[in-house]
């Protein structure tokens, strides 16, 4: 994990990073609140539009994933922004249903899936729906782990 501050000039920043593989990336404002996600490589440049008011509502240009990511989370903005955690599983199983090869679902059920309590052994099944090639262990170890740990607490 790295951590790091930049600093925004008329309502633009760049930030630089480096990690050994493809990784999520979480970018916040000075009080902590989520602005946007995006998923990026080294020597990409990622070009993101982000709505201060509205984690969601964003665009993302530079990779591919990072595009079909944004491109879900940007048409769903609204939805997303007031839904209720079983409306939000709902709209992210929907994705998952329909693009079990693409890791855009594994992204989507890390980052907006609501698998507590009871709801463990539902997100444990949509889980192993997605292609072991879509959930690459160095990205997602940490959720599928804690999945695991939830179907055995819902057994």
């Amino acid at each position: 994990m790295q951590s790091g501050i930049t600093a925004s000039r008329n309502g633009k920043f760049r930030f630089e990073g480096r990690a050994e593989r493809p990784t999520l990336i979480d970018i916040y404002d000075n009080e902590y609140r989520l602005l946007g996600r995006t998923y990026g490589a080294n020597g990409e440049d990622i070009k993101l539009t982000l709505d201060r008011s509205n984690p969601y509502n964003m665009t993302a240009k530079g990779n591919p994933v990072a595009e079909r990511w944004a491109a879900w989370l940007h048409s769903h903005a609204d939805s997303l922004r007031t839904a209720d955690s079983d409306t939000r599983n709902r709209m992210v199983a929907g994705y998952v249903g329909s693009h079990r090869d693409d890791i855009v679902s594994a992204l989507l059920m890390m980052t907006l899936y609501d698998s507590s309590g009871p709801r463990g052994a539902a997100a444990a099944a949509l889980w192993d729906s997605i292609a072991e090639e879509a959930r690459p262990p160095y990205l997602t170890a940490g959720y599928a782990a804690q999945l695991a740990y939830a179907r055995e607490a819902t057994a």
